[in-house]
């Protein structure tokens, strides 16, 4: 019998991305839809149906994946965001493999005692996965007392002594960023969010690390200012002097950002000036031209959480770790490569 698995491999997707479309979600192209259900038709796959009460048997843990939410906040209303969706499928899909049963929750951090009490007052957790993109130290500090098995993902406090999981996000901003210069790119602009978080704080040294080694100089960069959390076109941000000839993105909402917004301008992608981003979210495969990015290895990243979760549920708290996953380039076609003249 055809697996979901095998209808990812031979679609060349991720299993997470099958799932959203038997799910009719969001986040995958018409093409990519299309090829899937065509998959899935030809190959006669019927997703497994289990009664409500067999599911409940096969799970042997409750593994809440939980946000911190505050209007002030990046991850506000996470559940809507490109990346954070893919994670949150991510989660869905995998933890089927760990026989956990995933609940995914948010909580005010005015409330966060009374709100997690009454959450787990409902449905007792396992362990908690915590989504810690721009969480304060405080936060974490108070949940640790509320809450004994707590992983925290997509951040790390190198002080402190609990289980994180999160991305090297300065080896991927240099990755990014040698690549524009290797492909004859010296004056590089730097896109970056108007609110700023520990991840894109590490992205900007990245870049200059990168900026440095090739001795180029990181502090004269062009700027531009973009939202980080949605996508969408600000000609007005393109300024009237000259640009560089290439622009490194903190993440790819705003590099989607940016290249339509130098189309609205008149300026062509990749041919005036190169693109890249960060995270690798499915919209990077719409835009035309296609985004060259870095990937995050989020399914990884949600494994391993994963893995930990039910480590520490089975055996307890014995060694708690700090775990950074590097990152990968993905090149596609909004990076030029330019002539030299020797």
């Amino acid at each position: 019998m055809i697996k979901l698995e095998d209808i990812a491999r031979l679609a060349g997707v991720s299993k997470a991305t099958v799932s959203l479309v038997l799910n009719d979600k969001p986040g995958v192209s018409q093409k990519k839809r299309a090829e899937i259900l065509q998959l899935v038709k030809e190959n006669d796959y019927q997703p497994l149906r289990q009664s409500r009460k067999k599911e409940r048997e096969a799970y042997r843990y409750t593994v809440r994946l939980l946000a911190c939410n505050d209007i002030n906040r990046f991850t506000y209303n996470f559940q809507k965001l490109p990346h954070f969706n893919e994670l949150i499928n991510d989660f869905l899909v995998l933890s089927t493999d760990f026989h956990i049963h995933l609940t995914v929750n948010s909580i005010s951090i005015s409330h966060l005692k009374e709100d997690l009490m009454t959450l787990e007052s409902q449905q007792a957790s396992d362990a908690i996965i915590l989504l810690g993109t721009d969480l304060p130290e405080s936060i974490l500090i108070a949940l640790k007392e509320l809450h004994h098995h707590i992983i925290v993902i997509d951040t790390c406090f190198d002080h402190l002594n609990s289980n994180f999981i999160s991305i090297n996000n300065y080896q991927g901003a240099f990755l990014a960023t040698e690549h524009l210069i290797q492909n004859g790119h010296k004056d590089i602009g730097y896109a970056m969010a108007k609110y700023r978080i520990q991840n894109f704080q590490e992205r900007y040294q990245g870049f200059e690390g990168a900026m440095k080694k090739y001795n180029l100089d990181s502090k004269q960069f062009q700027r531009l200012r973009f939202p980080a959390n949605s996508i969408g076109t600000y000609p007005d941000k393109i300024p009237s002097s000259t640009l560089p000839t290439a622009f490194f993105c903190e993440n790819d909402s705003i590099a989607i950002s940016l290249i339509r917004s130098l189309q609205a301008a008149g300026i062509r992608v990749p041919e005036d000036v190169s693109v890249i981003g960060f995270d690798n979210i499915s919209e990077s495969v719409i835009i035309t031209p296609e985004l060259s990015t870095i990937d995050i290895n989020r399914q990884f990243m949600v494994t391993k959480a994963l893995e930990k979760a039910v480590s520490i549920i089975k055996n307890g708290e014995i060694n708690q770790t700090q775990t950074r996953i590097n990152t990968r380039l993905v090149v596609r076609q909004s990076v030029k490569k330019l002539e030299t003249h020797s």
